[in-house]
This record gives C-alpha cells, structure tokens and sequence, in this order.
C-alpha cells in the first residue's frame, strides 16, 4: 500500500524502483523461504535488486565481503548510527550507493534476481544483510 501511495508499485512503476542491499542474503535466501512456508508468491517488486557488495567490489576493485562498516571507510565516508540497526544500515547504504555512483560513475542495476530456493545452498545460512528501496527519483 506505500508503494502504491507514492506511486511506485502497480502498472510499469516497479521497473523504476531498485532494491539495494547489503549482501543478497535477505532476497535470494530468506524471503522465498518465508513466502513458501506462508504459502505466498515472492512479490514482484521483489524479484530484483542490487548488492552494493557486488557494485562495491566492482568499482573499488576490492573484495566482496567487506562489511558496510569498511566500505564507509574506504570510501572515506563517516558510517553514521550503530550498525546492524536497520535505519542505521539503510542510510549508510544509501550514503555508500550515492558515493559509488558520484565518485566512481556506478549506474546502478540489478545483481541479483529471486530463483528457485535451493536448499542444498550454505549461503542461505549465513547471517542476514539490511535491505532499503532506492528510486529512480533519488
């Protein structure tokens, strides 16, 4: 319904809407979790979004597993709140995305889209990453 109410869900809206995450642990592991055991289908919105660890590595040349906390500082940006706070972690998150995207020309796009759970996959049991929409409007 907020999606909605701002004008970013129904019709063509969701190809303007980008979720960015910290890792892909939420979206690729956890949510198709949660929607089959609530016998539910992953919402659309949701299929696709960019892990600001993949976008990170690509523009610093640095590896993929560095915490939000690293990225703040080698991008010389002061990580601002506690971390693993989700309003904590979302702003810092965007302030990392706007930094790639102004300092190293990063376009954002999708790195990452649901699939088929595979249950035979680790990673959907390592630790969880924080989650935030960005706009086309921002």
């Amino acid at each position: 319904q907020w999606l909605r109410g701002h004008g970013l869900a129904g019709n063509d809206q969701s190809k303007s809407l980008l979720w960015v995450t910290d890792g892909d642990w939420d979206l690729r592991g956890m949510l198709p979790r949660q929607c089959a055991l609530s016998e539910i289908e992953v919402p659309s919105l949701l299929h696709r979004w960019a892990d600001l660890r993949v976008l990170f590595s690509e523009a610093t040349k640095e590896g993929k597993d560095m915490s939000l906390t690293k990225m703040c500082q080698r991008l010389r940006i002061q990580f601002v709140g506690k971390a693993h706070s989700g309003i904590s972690d979302a702003r810092n998150i965007a302030r990392v995305m706007l930094a790639l995207m102004h300092d190293y020309g990063v376009v954002m796009r999708a790195t990452g889209n649901v699939k088929e759970l595979d249950k035979a996959d680790p990673a959907l049991d390592a630790s969880p990453n924080k989650t935030f929409a960005v706009t086309d409007g921002m």
